[in-house]
């Protein structure tokens, strides 16, 4: 498919759910996660542009989806997204370099 052979061109973390995907791209300059439906349309932003978010992977119930965060050049947190809200928590702390 075409549509997908784009998808993977400027998207990497690609994993889907039900009748969405999750995916992280680079396109607003940070790496940020997003959900869009099969059929490429409907993309939301899921992330705010304040770190950069990587590798979605879906709840087992498809509501919500776990990511890695990375800001200011620090370790990486585990955040997780509630899909339908919006609302993010943080449920694990990455460990300092220092």
């Amino acid at each position: 498919m075409a549509g997908s052979t784009a998808l993977a061109a400027v998207c990497s973390g690609v994993e889907a759910s039900g009748d969405q995907i999750a995916f992280t791209s680079n396109r607003n300059g940070n790496f940020e996660i997003f959900v869009v439906t099969p059929d490429g349309l409907d993309a939301a932003r899921l992330t705010p542009k304040v770190a950069w978010y990587t590798g979605p992977a879906w709840s087992p119930d498809g509501r919500e989806i776990a990511f890695s965060s990375k800001r200011d050049g620090g370790a990486d947190d585990i955040v997780v997204v509630d899909v339908g809200t919006g609302d993010t928590r943080r449920v694990a702390r990455g460990a300092s370099g220092g």
